[in-house]
């Protein structure tokens, strides 16, 4: 998806995306749901923090409940491990984490408050688990009855998970509270948009934003990556043409950027160890600096925009000023752009 260069201000694409937004609203509230139209994606609402609420609030006004409330426990409970390296999971199987450097005694205790809260016979608010899952968690916890570790709870986990998809989904997806989600996080109906960037009225949109982010930052060559998942997608770029980049969430620095959540700049990338070569060595480009923005939304990384081998006299340098000037400037217009494109078959 290639990205050609000029003058074009960022006000105007700022304008149009904007216009092209609010037209689309305007036509669809209040009379039309959202939801009748597009199809929420499970995983994806999993993932976001404002997607699991409005899960806890529809169960919870359903007064069932235990389920999201379990899972939820486990992934606290997990995090006593450290940050996950991916949002949620996404496979039946899940990663197996290391217990070794956890406080075993906070291990315990945390363990302890899931198995009497939701796995115990008389649990205090019990989860609907099948017998096999049941004999697992039929003792009290005391000394000696259960092995802890943070993938105690994995085979529960995966099976809630599956309910949590199979049953109570399907009624949250015709919920007042899907339609407010949707309404504000339309990405999360979008399960794979890749191919919809492909548009030549978007990839017009997109150059408008490349440009004037490329006049900030005075680089060479630049990518702008949207995370969905557990990865990360080009949506346009000064050197793949119509091809898509595609790499996990920590992969390279634009993948470390996302994950983490921070800028990233380095201008002069033989003294970084986190440089991944390998992508010079297929294309016989040198990289030699680098910046990578990070924009977010509801304080949840959407998008990563990546600046290579800064222009200009001997001695310029990629700026923190710069980084935020291109967040300010692109980012806002580059997010209702992505969320156009999530919903652009509702119209």
């Amino acid at each position: 998806m290639g990205c050609a260069g000029s003058k074009d201000n960022v006000r105007e694409s700022q304008s149009d995306t904007v216009l092209l937004r609010r037209r689309f609203l305007n036509t669809c509230a209040p009379s039309v749901r959202l939801t009748e139209r597009v199809l929420l994606d499970f995983h994806l609402v999993m993932a976001d923090p404002d997607g699991v609420q409005a899960m806890l609030e529809f169960t919870a006004s359903e007064m069932s409940d235990e389920n999201m409330l379990f899972w939820k426990a486990v992934q606290e409970f997990k995090l006593l491990g450290g940050p996950p390296e991916q949002p949620s999971p996404r496979k039946s199987l899940l990663p197996v984490l290391d217990s070794i450097n956890v406080d075993k005694a906070k291990l315990q205790e945390e363990a302890d408050k899931i198995i009497n809260t939701f796995l115990t016979p008389d649990a205090e608010t019990p989860v609907n688990i099948s017998s096999a899952h049941a004999k697992m968690f039929k003792k009290k916890p005391a000394p000696g009855v259960y092995e802890y570790s943070l993938n105690m709870f994995d085979p529960v986990e995966i099976a809630v998970y599956k309910d949590l998809k199979n049953d109570t989904f399907r009624r949250f997806r015709l919920s007042d509270m899907a339609e407010a989600l949707v309404r504000s996080k339309p990405l999360l109906a979008c399960n794979d948009p890749s191919e919809a960037f492909s548009n030549s009225k978007v990839q017009e949109e997109l150059q408008k934003l490349m440009r004037a982010a490329s006049k900030i930052g005075n680089c060479d060559r630049m990518t702008a990556y949207m995370v969905q998942k557990t990865e990360m997608f080009s949506v346009c770029s000064t050197n793949l043409g119509n091809g898509v980049l595609r790499m996990p969430l920590g992969k390279g620095l634009a993948g470390t950027c996302a994950r983490r959540g921070v800028d990233v700049i380095v201008n002069d990338v033989d003294d970084c160890a986190e440089f991944d070569k390998s992508v010079d060595k297929e294309t016989g480009y040198t990289t030699k600096s680098i910046m990578c923005v990070v924009i977010k939304r509801n304080n949840s990384v959407q998008a990563v925009i990546q600046l290579l081998n800064k222009l200009g006299n001997d001695g310029s340098e990629f700026t923190q000023e710069e980084a935020d000037l291109i967040r300010d400037k692109v980012g806002p217009p580059l997010l209702n752009l992505f969320e156009d494109v999530a919903l652009q078959n509702v119209e």
